[in-house]
């Protein structure tokens, strides 16, 4: 089970201990991301990420990642729309090599201007690069078309305006106003004894941290826009997906819709991929996901397919939730998506790297810890009454929002 120390600062320190492994990780999340961005700031936090591998007072650019490579460990970061992670993966004997590495890019970053110069270059390429990815602008767009340019409708990237902006005085203004201990989680998971993860924690954390009184700002709650967006390229394949309501990441009805969107789209065995790919041939690509934000969620259908199958295309996926919704599941895909998760959370416990990230994800998001018997109790409770109930509540009505991303299309996108 999950151990948890709160330190003076406000810092989270959530803890499991794994004897079965010889690895140990670490990371460090923070409630910063696209989500809780401005318009004039959007982008800000996935460009602080870049940042944090440009040099230190310590070490200049090469030296981190030479520092990690030279003893087999990895070291990343990621930047989502609800929040930013910086982590290793080690082996256990470099575990306070790891935790002083991290601990140096958060406090001892250095945002030299001429860093951030180059980096502006490297980050509007990474732009550019997703604008080029049809699925990910098809995905960026349905987002776009359902809460407008707030909340999650922002992109994690940001616009290219907003990058030629950023200087150091608006990045260190960022660091203080976000990256304050109670606002950070510090996951550590593997081949370690408690007392020693919390020592160095003080020591490499703490130690750095300011105790701060700060009123946190009361984010803005998004009302959904529900628009459609039709982006005219020209492709040889047609992008089309699809938006319905979903839940935000505290409901609790989220394990029952993270079963229902398995069995929909979720994978080759799913009621999508097996009647789109499968027996009509109509896509290559095809898949159901839901998102959870603080105060909402989305649930998504992509495809991907040539021009002239799309209106097929379309019509069967619109006939499966059809059917989904007057027939429900059978009791053999219940318990067979039953299987799926259980089997998904009882494997993560065996990677040091998934219990770090689950386990701070957990915390910082939801400030729970987790507890994988009460995980598999709650996946136990959940019945196929539920799951029905979810599906009716995300496709019923006329809500949706749908993304077209290809050749101007021999549909109207309004009238699907």
């Amino acid at each position: 089970m999950t151990q948890e120390q709160v330190f003076p600062s406000g810092l989270r320190m959530v803890f499991n201990e794994m004897k079965n492994t010889r690895s140990v990780s670490v990371g460090l999340f923070i409630k910063v991301g696209s989500e809780y961005e401005s318009s004039d700031n959007n982008g800000i936090a996935h460009f602080m990420e870049h940042m944090m591998f440009k040099g230190t007072s310590k070490r200049n650019a090469f030296q981190i990642a030479d520092d990690m490579e030279r003893i087999g460990a990895r070291m990343n970061a990621y930047t989502s729309k609800n929040h930013t992670a910086y982590y290793s993966v080690s082996l256990d004997e470099h575990f306070e090599h790891c935790m002083e590495m991290i601990s140096d890019l958060i406090y001892f970053s250095k945002y030299e201007e001429n860093e951030i110069e180059k980096e502006k270059t490297v980050v509007i390429e990474e732009i550019q690069m997703s604008e080029d990815d049809p699925e990910n602008l098809c995905m960026d767009k349905l987002f776009c078309a359902w809460y407008g340019n707030e909340g999650p409708g922002k992109l994690i990237l940001g616009n290219k305006e907003n990058i030629y902006s950023f200087n150091r005085k608006k990045l260190l203004i960022f660091r203080d106003t976000e990256y304050y201990p109670s606002n950070m989680v510090i996951s550590i998971a593997g081949n370690v004894d408690f007392e020693r993860a919390k020592d160095l924690v003080n020591k490499y954390f703490e130690s750095n941290n300011k105790v701060l009184n700060l009123t946190q700002e009361n984010r803005k709650k998004v009302s959904p826009l529900i628009e459609n967006v039709l982006t005219i390229k020209s492709l040889e394949q047609a992008n089309i997906a699809f938006a319905y309501r979903g839940i935000n990441y505290m409901d609790e009805e989220a394990l029952a819709m993270t079963m229902m969107s398995n069995l929909f789209g979720g994978g080759m065995s799913s009621r999508l991929f097996q009647s789109i790919r499968e027996t009509l041939g109509l896509a290559y690509n095809v898949y159901s996901t839901n998102y959870n934000f603080s105060d909402s969620g989305i649930f998504t259908i992509y495809l991907g397919t040539s021009p002239e199958k799309a209106n097929k295309a379309i019509f069967e996926v619109q006939n499966q939730i059809q059917l989904l919704i007057k027939k429900g599941f059978s009791h053999e895909e219940f318990n067979k998506s039953k299987e799926q998760l259980k089997t998904s959370v009882v494997l993560g416990l065996e990677s040091s790297s998934s219990m770090m990230r689950i386990s701070g994800k957990r915390a910082l998001l939801k400030n729970e810890l987790f507890d994988s018997d009460f995980e598999l109790d709650l996946i136990n409770k959940v019945t196929i009454d539920k799951l029905h109930q979810i599906s009716e509540y995300v496709f019923s009505g006329e809500k949706k929002s749908i993304s077209y991303v290809g050749k101007e299309p021999n549909f109207k996108i309004e009238e699907i």
